[in-house]
């Protein structure tokens, strides 16, 4: 989980930077790296077992506050990027190899 949050605040940086067509197209290979990253961790978090209720538990109560932020800032910047053709033209091919959960 820390890991996954830690890659969420990765792209989010990384989308903020994202100012015009120039910096946009500077960022695809950053995004494709860490997208490549989260679609590791998503696919080691699915072969691992599922936690028991009480593991479960404990894991949201430790995560639950910066899992929100990174959320949060993460599709703040998502929709800013994608509300613009010149920034997210350059990086869309690399935002849609995320996988979907």
């Amino acid at each position: 989980m820390k890991d996954s949050i830690a890659k969420m605040k990765e792209l989010t940086a990384a989308l903020h930077n994202i100012t015009d067509e120039k910096s946009s197209q500077a960022a695809v290979s950053r995004i494709d790296s860490i997208v490549a990253d989260v679609n590791k961790l998503q696919d080691q978090m699915k072969a691992m077992a599922k936690p028991s209720p009480e593991e479960d538990k404990a894991l949201q109560a430790k995560y639950e506050k910066d899992l929100k932020e990174a959320l949060n800032g993460l599709m703040g910047e998502v929709l800013r990027v994608s509300m613009n053709p010149t920034l997210m033209n350059p990086i869309k091919a690399s935002m849609e190899k995320m996988k979907r959960q």
